[in-house]
């Protein structure tokens, strides 16, 4: 994502709009009987401008390679960032590579697939 926005995942309350759609709790609407789910989003740190959440998800390595799959792109910086954000979010390289489809040595797997040439 180009520009200050930082790749953010956190577990929060569902709720649901008026359209039936889940979205965190923190944006209103009504609270739904799923107690807490993990969200993504890109947004800048200090200020109001964010994307639309990413979510509910199960995992946080879910909900931060969806909101990457929807809002990231394939330069060196966001796949770093990806990474950072979900081992912050404590998961392992075996998850991490698992998540994205990587089937070799966990860690160097990982840190070879971030800096690889785009696609």
């Amino acid at each position: 994502m180009a520009g200050h926005m930082e790749l953010q995942v956190w577990r929060e309350q569902c709720a649901t709009d008026d359209e039936g759609n889940e979205i965190p709790a923190s944006y209103g609407g009504t609270p739904t009987p799923r107690s807490v789910a993990w969200w993504g989003r890109y947004g800048a740190r200090g200020y109001m401008d964010s994307t639309d959440p990413v979510g509910p998800c199960d995992t946080a390595a879910e909900a931060a390679v969806d909101t990457f799959d929807i809002y990231g792109d394939d330069s060196l910086a966001d796949r770093e960032e990806l990474v950072r954000v979900m081992r912050e979010a404590s998961v392992s390289y075996a998850d991490i590579a698992a998540t994205l489809g990587i089937d070799t040595n966990p860690e160097w797997a990982v840190k070879g697939w971030v800096r690889s040439e785009e696609d």
